[in-house]
């Protein structure tokens, strides 16, 4: 249950609600072949107050021809359920003075974001398909490619615009309703090479790919689309480790923001059971980079990560 208390800047209709969420998970595994071929059945149900009774299922398939490698498959279902802010919300996203050139009239316009207590649930239907090998003892290669199929995305799309007197002064609002207008299409492959250099050291790097096709080019441009890692594990001794990663992120172009290269480390000392002093190093190629920005729909703040040093003592009971 939730009170609030409206404000020009953002409100709830109604202003209480009591929602209630109930699901459950059934699941099974199948074994076609011994020892090497599987077939995984399951589904989540789930009852939600926005939309009723959702149901989604999964169907998963592994086979093993050997010790050394596995491929896998998928095809699951599954909802995102509207929350209270697109069924109820009335935000205030900006506005917009008069006698401007977006806005000629004598009266401000006010942009507003509508909830719809009509909405549906936003659908996906996800397609999985993964190979894992490990050829030697200290090397593992996963590569796992996939492609999404959203459906009934949430949206907002633009109303008639309308005159409220209340508050003064008189202003136009400009509606931007919830609706579930859209769709998009993401597919792409992660790949994970693990390597053991020696009992003590272990390397891992990793890459991943991320292409976003929607109907509203708003859906687009706020995810990376290229990611990749390289990080390294050593056991110095047994009482202290020395980790690093090096992690490259692509831009995010609908957002404002430009690709960066970042490194963290840490190295931890244990000198008794249950005491551990680490020294951790953040984002030390940069004095700062951004890593969001503003969508320039809503009022957003970017988030800015700055280089960072500190000292940390741990003690466990």
């Amino acid at each position: 249950m939730d009170d609030t208390t409206g404000s020009l800047a953002i409100s709830f209709d109604p202003a209480s609600r009591t929602t209630e969420l109930w699901s459950g998970f059934v699941q099974d595994t199948i074994e076609i072949v011994e020892d090497e071929l599987d077939l995984v059945l399951g589904t989540k149900i789930e009852h939600n107050d926005y939309t009723g009774l959702e149901i989604q299922p999964n169907a998963r398939l592994l086979w093993q021809p050997s010790d050394v490698h596995t491929l896998w498959g998928a095809v699951s279902h599954a909802v995102r359920t509207p929350s209270r802010s697109d069924n109820d919300a009335r935000l205030n996203a900006g506005a917009i003075p008069p006698f401007t050139p977006d806005n000629p009239t004598p009266f401000p316009i006010l942009i507003f974001f509508f909830g719809n207590d009509q909405i549906e649930a936003e659908n996906l239907t996800s397609y999985e398909l993964g190979y894992r090998t490990q050829p030697v003892t200290w090397i593992s290669l996963d590569t796992t490619a996939f492609y999404n199929d959203y459906s009934d995305v949430i949206v907002g799309s633009v109303g008639t615009p309308f005159l409220e007197t209340t508050p003064a002064p008189a202003h136009l609002i400009l509606p931007i309703n919830a609706t579930n207008d859209a769709w998009m299409h993401v597919y792409g492959l992660e790949q994970v090479a693990t390597l053991q250099v020696t009992p003590d050291w272990r390397l891992q790097g990793t890459y991943g790919l991320l292409k976003v096709v929607a109907s509203d080019p708003s859906l687009e441009g706020g995810s990376p689309e290229q990611q990749a890692t390289l990080r390294s594990l050593y056991n110095v001794t047994p009482d202290v480790n020395w980790d690093a990663t090096l992690r490259y992120v692509d831009g995010l172009p609908g957002l404002g923001v430009s690709d960066y290269l970042t490194l963290d480390t840490r190295i931890a000392w244990r000198p008794e059971e249950g005491v551990e002093i680490a020294l951790t190093g953040r984002n030390l190629l940069q004095g700062s980079h951004l890593e969001f920005g503003s969508t320039g729909n809503f009022a957003t703040s970017p988030a800015v990560v700055e280089r960072s040093v500190f000292l940390s003592l741990s003690v466990r009971f």
